[in-house]
């Protein structure tokens, strides 16, 4: 099938030039100096890629690797005080700091707090207790009173943080984990001073 397309002399001409002038410089040196840096600059970015997965890949091997019986692991429960009333609902997080004793620092351990404030911890693969040693204490609770209004455009946003950020982003709440654990690691916190 053949279409005969007409076109004037005029876009004919300017087409040609056009043509001509992407021609001549693709053809110059500095052309292929510019193709050549682009060329290089995408091995460069290749390479870097490359780099970037095999050290994603070694990480999770070796992450992988650990498993988490390398750590001992001690019972571990408490009650949590808001203003001396019992945090009901409170989320305990516990993650284990490394240290010369230990290099690795192992699994963090959670807990959400019953309506008297108690809560009894377990490791995030969910085993029974902590890691032995210290940990980084942070506590959580959600005001029940503020939940967000599902009918706006407020679908999953935040209820209002109850607990001070000393307690949990800023925490500095330690506890030393023995390996006969505890039932006493009680934590009182204040909304004030």
């Amino acid at each position: 099938m053949c279409i005969n397309k007409t076109y004037s002399s005029d876009s004919d001409s300017k087409l040609e030039t056009a043509y001509n002038q992407v021609s001549e410089y693709s053809q110059s040196s500095q052309s292929a100096g510019i193709v050549k840096y682009f060329k290089v600059r995408q091995n460069t970015k290749m390479v870097a890629m490359w780099r970037f997965g095999l050290y994603l890949l070694v990480l999770g091997v070796v992450l992988g690797c650990q498993r988490s019986d390398d750590f001992p692991l001690a019972p571990v429960s408490g009650v949590v005080t808001l203003d001396g009333q019992p945090l009901a609902n409170g989320c305990v997080t516990f993650q284990p700091k490394s240290g010369s004793a230990h290099p690795k620092s192992g699994l963090g351990s959670m807990a959400v707090c019953d309506e008297q404030g108690r809560y009894t911890l377990a490791t995030i693969d969910g085993r029974p207790g902590a890691v032995v040693g210290t940990h980084r204490v942070a506590i959580y609770s959600a005001d029940s009173n503020s939940k967000a209004d599902m009918s706006n455009d407020d679908i999953g946003a935040a209820q209002k943080e109850l607990i001070p950020p000393r307690y949990n982003y800023r925490s500095k709440l330690t506890l030393d984990v023995a390996p006969a654990g505890t039932d006493q690691a009680d934590f009182e916190l204040f909304t004030r001073g």
